[in-house]
């Protein structure tokens, strides 16, 4: 069985792993941490994987390397296979399955870290990434399940509201608040364009701006997952900002589902943990 995929020399687990290293990395030497024995051993080592399949998987652009749609192709399999191997060894010595979960900071704070609860047979290994990372995530099999805001299994609806430190309440009127208290806003977020809002404080996250409230001089827009930490706070609804609305969806690999013990029970856990209104 298997004799003409195992009958010559060159394909073995530890030139599979490299070549998922390289995968993830980027290049050889962000895979080798710039150490260059180790560069130089994982550049023979694909060699050699490509010489056992005579086919090229890493090309040269400019002074790095990348993988090519087959280098891509044998990775993808080399995770699943891998991933199988290891998932078998941790059941064998009884030791828990771990999922890998992407979802961006705001929801890893407000959503996932408040409700996620040790599980016997799993752990869970977090990761703070964007929309876009967590889709090459998943299908590059980096990711087993993430937060994204399509696809998969609805969770909820993410609304925006304004978070006023009761000290600076003058006025319930949104517009007033906007217009007289300082806000605390995040940077580089356009959507808020249309509001024309003027920011006291730029903030990277909204867990920072939200940390700017609860100093008592800032008020700020929020998802309303943020109650949870604001309760001193004064939270204004603003009929402008429904259009801002978002829908937080869980999403999944499907080669998860077929591969990995435990990934159905996994992902119908997480979906009753994380869904809110």
């Amino acid at each position: 069985m298997f004799e003409g995929l195992l009958g010559q020399r060159g394909l073995s687990l530890e030139r599979i792993r490299t070549l998922c290293l390289v995968a993830d990395a980027g290049s050889i030497a962000r895979a080798a941490k710039r150490d260059p024995v180790k560069q130089s051993q994982f550049s023979r080592q694909i060699r050699e994987l490509e010489d056992r399949f005579n086919v090229e998987l890493v090309r040269r652009v400019g002074k790095t390397l990348e993988l090519t749609d087959a280098g891509r192709a044998l990775a993808r399999i080399g995770k699943e296979q891998l991933g199988a191997l290891d998932d078998f060894a941790r059941g064998c010595r009884r030791a828990k399955t771990v999922f890998h979960l992407g979802a961006g900071d705001t929801l890893l704070a407000w959503l996932v870290l408040p409700r996620l609860r040790p599980m016997r047979e799993m752990s869970f290994v977090l990761h703070a990434l964007g929309q876009r990372a967590i889709a090459d995530g998943l299908r590059e099999l980096r990711l087993d399940f993430g937060l994204a805001s399509s696809g998969g299994t609805k969770l909820g609806r993410v609304r925006f509201q304004l978070f006023v430190p009761r000290r600076l309440l003058r006025s319930r009127d949104p517009e007033t608040i906007v217009r007289d208290v300082p806000l605390a806003l995040v940077h580089g977020d356009d959507e808020w364009g249309s509001l024309d809002l003027e920011a006291a404080l730029d903030c990277e996250t909204f867990p920072q701006a939200a940390r700017a409230v609860r100093s008592g001089a800032f008020a700020a827009v929020l998802p309303h997952l943020a109650r949870r930490d604001l309760r001193d706070a004064a939270v204004i609804d603003w009929p402008r900002l429904h259009a801002f609305d978002r829908p937080i969806h869980l999403v999944w690999s499907s080669r998860t589902m077929g591969l990995r013990p435990h990934a159905e029970r996994a992902r119908v856990e997480l979906k009753d943990l994380l869904r809110f209104g």
